[in-house]
């Protein structure tokens, strides 16, 4: 009789616990909603009240996107590829691209292009608890999302027209879908490894490398990563470690960052009329390329998995022929003389 009545007592024990442990998560998530709600009515009242660009980089992003518009409506596609690779090549063109899209619907005012940068503030913070709560607890996550609402540098820099706003919604999104490796009880194969490493190395080689190479040639560059390129890859296709592997696709990662944007450099300088069309023609080419060489490795591998390896040689291949075509233009390069070789 006594042992049962401790059993109920320890279950009613546990039940109440249990409960006030889902009333502690369900306040702070209110509490987290009251803090979003309050910060997001104070910030549209700023919004409203101040219709006109706040400072120096705020009246320049207003500038680009109105002529971003400008060029959407001509309907020349030289004015519609100017949209991603004209204007101020030095800061990220993400918030232009998010906002062109609502401007164009509800048409252009300050506020309207604020209002998607607070959306990104929003989302962001969401996300942020999404991820808080996947790794600790809701209550946990709602004071991630607390704390990250409250801090000054992001409050400030959603309420106006800026890059920051989307770079906190891809973070967010990015911390997301990375902590999902964390907690759904799956190893990381060794091809999410290798994937890491190639990603990071395009980020250190876009981010680090890149402004080291600046005072470089540009053909001397691109020719350096192609050697370096045609290295890697080839390495990568030798060995069966996958350390081994990862290391090596970082350092094509690496390798590969450059070409891109300096490629373009060489375009623009190499065309000093037409420039955006040169670089349409070469961006255009470039993904050309992408789809042409994924169906050339597919067509050589087929459905035997024991042929990727050999059909992965493309790689490599691919990289030599850069070497040959950069060796070939550098003549004709020469005679530009913006373009130091």
């Amino acid at each position: 009789m006594s042992t049962g009545l401790v059993a109920k007592a320890k279950a009613e024990s546990v039940g109440t616990s249990t409960q006030g442990y889902r009333s502690a998560e369900h306040y702070s998530f209110v509490f987290a909603c009251l803090v979003v709600l309050a910060i997001t009515i104070a910030a549209v009242r700023w919004i409203l009240d101040h219709p006109y660009g706040i400072h120096w980089d705020e009246a320049l992003y207003f500038d680009n996107v109105l002529r971003d518009i400008h060029n959407l409506y001509s309907g020349s596609l030289r004015q519609l590829g100017s949209i991603l690779i004209g204007g101020d090549v030095r800061r990220p063109p993400a918030n232009l691209l998010v906002a062109l899209p609502f401007l164009i619907i509800f048409g252009f005012h300050t506020a309207v292009a604020r209002f998607v940068t607070l959306a990104c503030w929003g989302v962001s913070a969401w996300f942020i608890y999404l991820t808080t709560r996947r790794i600790a607890s809701p209550a946990a996550g709602a004071l991630a999302a607390v704390v990250f609402c409250l801090s000054p540098e992001v409050i400030s820099a959603s309420i106006f027209f800026s890059t920051e706003g989307p770079f906190f919604l891809a973070t967010s999104i990015m911390l997301y879908f990375v902590s999902s490796y964390w907690t759904d009880g799956r190893e990381p194969s060794d091809s999410n490894w290798i994937g890491l490493g190639f990603a990071l190395g395009l980020l250190i080689g876009r981010v680090v490398v890149s402004r080291i190479l600046i005072k470089v040639a540009a053909p001397t560059v691109t020719l350096g990563a192609a050697i370096l390129m045609s290295i890697t890859t080839y390495g990568m296709l030798q060995t069966n470690d996958p350390t081994v592997a990862a290391i090596m696709v970082f350092c094509a990662g690496v390798a590969m960052a450059p070409v891109f944007p300096t490629t373009l450099a060489m375009v623009g300088d190499a065309f000093p009329r037409m420039t955006a069309t040169a670089m349409g023609i070469a961006i255009t080419s470039g993904w050309i390329g992408l789809a042409v060489s994924s169906r050339i490795i597919g067509a050589i591998a087929g459905t035997d998995t024991t042929r990727i390896k050999t059909a992965l040689l493309v790689l490599p291949a691919f990289s030599l022929l850069m070497i040959l075509v950069n060796l070939a233009v550098r003549p004709m390069l020469k005679k530009h003389a913006s373009v130091p070789v």
